[in-house]
């Protein structure tokens, strides 16, 4: 199934095997796409400072640790974050162990209680390994994303300082 369904407020783009949520995103769509063109725009601009100023090696370096930044932003802001498994959504189910599942009082889904699900109203979804929602990623950040999210911040941090550097060092 490659057509657009939503599962809470989330919007699905593109599902695995098994028929879980792969792509998707979140209801804060706007912020998502705002931050990517805005990213795409500094990081444009930025490569072309770098060439301008520096020496081909520091533009090189800091083109890298700018794409690396992106594909964390990009991964981050369509990946699952932790959603509920679509096979537990029917219905119609039955449980082989009901005392191993709930049903969340705010969204209804189905969801194990062996796993940290906690309910996000943003999203009008629980979410597993919950931490927060972002609205600048669009989505929850959960079990499924946070590497991702870390690693984007990470990235930005390594970045200022990056920078910082490079217009110290620069000569004049």
């Amino acid at each position: 199934n490659n057509n657009i369904s939503t599962y809470g407020n989330y919007k699905i783009f593109k599902y695995d095997k098994n028929g879980d949520p792969l792509v998707l995103i979140g209801p804060d769509y706007a912020y998502f796409i705002s931050l990517f063109i805005l990213n795409l725009v500094y990081f444009i601009f930025l490569a072309g400072l770098y060439i301008a100023i520096s020496n081909l090696i520091v533009s090189i370096f800091g083109i890298i640790l700018n794409c690396i930044q992106f594909f964390f932003l990009i991964i981050c802001g369509l990946k699952n974050p932790g959603l509920p498994k679509r096979e537990i959504q029917d219905e119609n189910l039955t449980v082989k162990n009901p005392s191993l599942y709930q049903r969340c009082p705010m969204c209804h889904f189905i969801i194990d209680k062996s796993k940290h699900y906690v309910h996000c109203n943003t999203c009008a979804i629980c979410c597993e390994g919950f931490d927060h929602h972002c609205p600048w990623t669009s989505k929850c950040v959960g079990k499924g994303n946070i590497f991702y999210f870390n690693g984007m911040l990470f990235m930005i941090c390594i970045i200022f300082i990056y920078i910082v550097l490079a217009v110290i060092c620069m000569e004049p």
